[in-house]
């Protein structure tokens, strides 16, 4: 179906962007990729594509940065929490 809205107008950005995401949840990561630059191309200026490219990335980047600190942390803490369970420090 959005192959089809896209061959009748290749700029149609919903069409570009559903069509992303439905490569997006079959494993088509790059290209979901590519859909989703051409709909941006085609509806927002290239300086707020870079924009939301870089937010993205930093968000993406941010989260990872903030689970492997709250890794850390629980490692470093000695008993920690595992499965939602308290364990207990034994010093011999």
């Amino acid at each position: 179906m959005y192959n089809t809205a896209l061959k009748l107008c290749p700029t149609h950005a919903d069409s570009l962007n559903n069509l992303a995401n439905i490569k997006r949840e079959q494993g088509l990561i790059e290209d979901a990729v590519r859909l989703y630059k051409k709909a941006l191309e085609v509806c927002v200026p290239p300086s707020l594509i870079i924009l939301s490219l870089s937010l993205s990335l930093s968000l993406s980047l941010s989260h990872t940065h903030t689970q492997k600190r709250k890794q850390k942390q629980e490692i470093t803490m000695g008993g920690g929490i595992i499965n939602g369970v308290r364990k207990k420090k034994f010093c011999l």
